[in-house]
């Protein structure tokens, strides 16, 4: 049995300087995302057809941020994106690309893009983003999560740098303010055995202790739920303080996850925590099934 120290605490101020806070995304983890969902629709995975949509919408993404201009280093942060027209091109460009993946009930939102105004689509955003889903139509929701992590993966590339280091950790992405879709356990390098919480619109990852609750920051009632024989390198961390629950990936059990990925592949967990009475914190852009809690 492989065991790995947990840092405590207390002990974070001491190695501060040695662990790297924050990791930029990779230009090709719209590619990776691609191939990861068609790898676990491939092997029968309950939401297949959907992994399979995710797939070809990753694809898609991918082509966008090859193809697009990149964007000036000095683009401010929070109010760029609310101002700018990209995200609003993107998700017409996105559903242009996409139109015969979806069911034809639903292509009619799709081919209606064009003559739709942009703060039509500005308010399914900030309704996406706040988890306020039934303010969002069920067939744009997808394409407007894409959008908006493609035009966000864009912003953080242009930067091409990390924030300076924090007293504490952050709920939310340093780097955008996106909620995390998960906890990532790295299995290589200086950083084995961390955990990092992975931003579901940007990409990025930032550092938090393992031994805590990413949302309420309590650490003294954590248990840890998994589905036996069912993609066991993902498991849902606790918390009994505020009834709350994130989850976490082994990267030393299966190299090739992709969170957001492997998040839509465990639906059934997310169904499992519900009935033991859990919210979820943190969210996947691309498909809430229940109850969450946004930072």
């Amino acid at each position: 049995m492989v065991r790995t120290r947990i840092l405590q605490p207390g002990e974070v101020e001491e190695v501060r300087g040695a662990i790297e806070e924050c990791r930029l995304p990779e230009s090709t983890l719209f590619a990776v995302r691609e191939q990861r969902c068609r790898q676990l629709a491939l092997e029968g995975n309950v939401l297949a057809a959907y992994l399979d949509f995710v797939a070809r919408l990753g694809a898609a993404q991918h082509e966008e941020l090859m193809k697009s201009p990149p964007l000036p280093a000095t683009a401010p942060k929070g109010a760029w994106l609310q101002a700018s027209s990209l995200v609003w091109r993107s998700l017409r460009r996105l559903g242009q690309a996409t139109v015969n993946l979806v069911a034809e009930q639903e292509r009619d939102y799709f081919s209606s893009l064009p003559e739709r105004e942009e703060p039509w689509f500005l308010a399914q955003a900030e309704a996406l983003l706040a988890g306020r889903m039934p303010d969002v139509v069920p067939a744009m929701a997808p394409l407007t999560a894409a959008a908006l992590q493609l035009e966000w993966t864009r912003y953080v590339l242009a930067q091409a740098q990390i924030p300076p280091p924090r007293n504490q950790e952050a709920e939310v992405c340093p780097l955008c303010g996106g909620q995390p879709v998960a906890g990532v356990i790295l299995a290589a390098g200086k950083a084995k055995g961390l955990r990092y919480l992975y931003c579901g619109l940007c990409g990025s990852s930032w550092h938090m202790v393992r031994s805590k609750c990413s949302h309420c920051g309590e650490g003294r009632d954590l248990g840890y739920f998994t589905l036996q024989g069912e993609m066991e390198h993902v498991r849902a961390e606790a918390c009994g303080d505020c009834r709350s629950y994130i989850k976490v990936m082994y990267q030393q059990e299966e190299p090739e996850l992709e969170p957001l990925a492997d998040d839509l592949a465990t639906l059934a967990l997310d169904l499992r925590m519900a009935e033991e009475g859990y919210a979820r914190s943190g969210m996947n852009p691309l498909f809430l099934p229940g109850p969450v809690i946004c930072s």
